[in-house]
Parts: structure tokens; sequence; C-alpha cells
């Protein structure tokens, strides 16, 4: 399905329905990524963490999957970011506990009653 979205973007780019299909795509896209750099931040108390993430993400750019598709080790390729996927969420508790990051305290340990996304 993704990848239907990829070549409907790459095909339609003057298309006013090609507009606004980029433009759902990209606030999506940057909606989550908003989403994330605001959980670091929480997490950690840091604002180190969220500016190196989104450096890195700008830098790296979203991943080519229409690309990957047409690779000729495809299956490696996709195998690759799917273990990607899994292993950022499998550490994305345990990488970012609040026990780990001294000063500044953690925002979300500055309430009388921690959230869920104080616990690890």
């Amino acid at each position: 399905h993704f990848h239907h979205v990829i070549e409907l973007l790459r095909f339609r780019q003057g298309t006013l329905s090609g507009i606004f299909l980029s433009a759902v795509f990209q606030f999506s896209y940057t909606a989550v990524f908003g989403a994330y750099t605001a959980f670091i931040f929480i997490r950690t108390g840091h604002l180190i963490g969220p500016v190196l993430c989104h450096s890195f993400c700008n830098y790296m750019g979203f991943p080519a999957i229409s690309t990957a598709m047409e690779h000729p080790h495809r299956l490696t390729v996709l195998s690759s970011y799917l273990m990607g996927v899994i292993l950022f969420f499998l550490f994305l508790f345990p990488f970012t506990d609040p026990a780990y990051y001294g000063l500044p305290t953690p925002v979300c340990t500055l309430t009388s009653s921690p959230s869920s996304l104080c616990l690890s």
C-alpha cells in the first residue's frame, strides 16, 4: 500500500490530488516525528537528544522504500528496514529511561503522580 502512495506522489506531482497527497503525507510524517522528539525530551529532560535526532533524521530523509522494492536484494533490504523498526520499538523505553539521565530532571518525573512515560 505504501509503495502505491509513493508512486502516486511521483507521477502526480503537478496535479491537485498529487499536491494534496504529498501535503497529507508530509504532515503525517512531521506529526509522528514531533511526537517522537517530544517523547525523548519528556523522558530525558535534555534538549540535545531531540536536536540530534532532528538533525540526523533531516540528514537521512525518509527511507527510500520504493527504491528498496526495485533493489535486486529487496528481501534483504526490506528485512533490514523491518529489523530496524522492531529494534527501535524494543529499545525505545530502555534507551530513554529517566534513571540514566541526571540533571536536568526529566519532565515526566516532576508531577506528583508520574505518568506511564516515566515508568520503564
